[in-house]
Order: C-alpha cells, then sequence, then structure tokens
C-alpha cells in the first residue's frame, strides 16, 4: 500500500542529506548507469533523489516549504542466523520512502503574489459601472 506524506514546516527539517554524489550500482534500473543520486533519511527511513534535481542544493540551501514523499513496503533479502547458528536468506518486509515532490519558499512565494494579483482583478471585476465611466468607455 502506497501512502502520500507531506512535510510542512519543522518536519522539512528532520530531512537529513546522508551522501550525495553516490554512483548508482551496475545492476540499477536501465538508464542510471554513470548517473549519481544523493541520500536523505526521513523518520529513520532512507530515500534517494538523482543529483541532477534541484531539491538537493535547496535542502542544502534551507530554502524548502514542504516534500511529498511516498511512503510503501517493500521486501528485503538478509542474511540471518538460524538456531545452529548457519547464515540463512529470507525476505522481510521493511518500509520504504520515495521522493515525489517539493515547493521552495520562492516558488510559494510566486504562487502567493500570482494569486493575489488575480484576486484582486476578480475584485475590480465584481465592482458596479458609474453610467459616468460607462459612457466614456462607449464613446472610446
Amino acid at each position: 500500500m502506497r501512502t502520500v506524506i507531506r512535510l510542512t514546516e519543522d518536519q522539512v527539517d528532520e530531512v537529513v542529506l546522508i551522501e550525495k554524489d553516490q554512483n548508482y550500482a551496475p545492476n540499477s534500473k536501465p538508464g542510471k548507469a554513470g548517473k549519481t543520486f544523493a541520500s536523505f533519511r526521513y523518520d529513520g527511513i532512507v530515500f534517494t533523489v538523482k543529483s541532477s534535481d534541484p531539491f538537493i542544493e535547496d535542502q542544502i540551501n534551507g530554502t524548502i516549504s514542504t516534500i511529498k514523499l511516498i511512503k510503501s513496503v517493500r521486501d528485503k533479502k538478509v542474511t540471518i542466523k538460524d538456531d545452529d547458528g548457519n547464515d540463512v536468506e529470507t525476505i522481510i518486509s521493511v518500509d520504504a520512502l520515495e521522493f515525489d515532490s517539493y515547493q521552495s519558499f520562492t516558488k510559494q512565494l510566486n504562487r502567493a503574489k500570482h494569486n493575489s494579483a488575480i484576486a484582486q482583478y476578480k475584485v475590480l471585476s465584481s465592482q458596479p459601472v458609474s453610467e459616468d465611466t460607462l459612457t466614456s468607455l462607449q464613446n472610446d
């Protein structure tokens, strides 16, 4: 089951950069060979972001307003010791996070400015027009 997690306010500050510019493993998904990623941790779970994403620099600079993550459960192969001390491979279910998107303070400010401008036009368009203004507009 996949769940959307939206981090805001102080939760954003709980996202910790572990390491950046890590190379994808040779057996990674197609298209990732030769590319790099950064690892982050939130609530004890590690997630990755490709190095070309501006999220990394915005997170380092502290300019992130909100983060959207997808939480799911995935199977992980682990080796454990059985009662006789032998290594046994088994599969366990673990929580996983996937980076989805984020909003910077700059984007948030630009959206607020845009919404404010639109709201002003809505107010103007709903105001009654006087007879003199209407006559003046018709004569132009």
